[in-house]
């Protein structure tokens, strides 16, 4: 189903929710917004700011760190 979800709840139990057109649940809203940005000359996205990309990073750090992962030839 292209414009909604399926949540599974236990073995037997299905929600279903209907979104708002083709483009739910897809990315292709994004990068059209990405796109314009770019041709405006915007150097942060009005949709993501920088700051939850940097929050995001953080999180992923800290997760690789605990578990063990580290790239050490990207350093």
């Amino acid at each position: 189903m292209m414009n909604g979800l399926t949540l599974s709840k236990g073995l037997f139990k299905k929600e279903r929710f209907k979104g708002p057109g083709p483009k739910f649940n897809s990315y292709l809203d994004e990068f059209d917004t990405v796109a314009q940005e770019i041709r405006e000359g915007l150097n942060e996205s009005r949709m993501h700011n920088l700051s939850h990309t940097l929050d995001v990073m953080k999180i992923l750090d800290q997760i690789r760190e605990q578990i063990g992962l580290n790239y050490t030839e990207l350093e």
